[in-house]
């Protein structure tokens, strides 16, 4: 699977399709960070500047601030990957997207289309996971999987 994305603030990626900018976080990002316990993410509907911390994702011991690349307002985020931080590590660059701003500044927009393309590619064939489905990790409520049968 392969798909073009531009990297931004080291850790964070953007897509644009028309005036809808998606942003999620980087595989590489995600790899750094032990196990991601929360995440954090502004209201739909709020008015964003570009550049603005607008939530961030928490491990153990370390944590990614979030940032908007552009100017405009927050249209969706993904409730799904805040209900189960365990999802952003099924496909990062894909299905668990963190949010989807409606960027209001044309030549902002512009700008950010003529940034450089980041090609990410499916390298290890198995759909972009980065944890197996029987990888257990501990929630910080003693069980090691959600997923466990008593």
């Amino acid at each position: 699977m392969s798909a073009k994305f531009k990297e931004f603030a080291e850790n964070l990626w953007f897509q644009i399709e028309g005036d809808i900018v998606t942003v999620g976080i980087l595989e590489e990002a995600l790899s750094n960070l032990e196990v991601v316990r929360s995440i954090h993410l502004s209201e739909e509907g709020e008015s964003v500047e570009s550049d603005q911390i607008v939530g961030d994702v928490n491990a153990d011991e370390e944590s990614v601030s979030i940032y908007t690349p552009c100017s405009g307002e927050i249209i969706e985020v993904n409730e799904a990957v805040l209900e189960n931080p365990r999802l952003i590590y099924e496909d990062p660059t894909g299905e668990s997207w963190l949010f989807r701003v409606r960027a209001d500044d044309e030549d902002e927009l512009a700008s950010l289309n003529e940034e450089e393309k980041l090609e990410v590619t499916d390298t290890d064939g198995d759909d972009d996971d980065l944890l197996d489905d029987d990888d257990d990790i501990d929630y910080g409520d003693g069980d090691l999987d959600e997923d466990d049968e008593d």
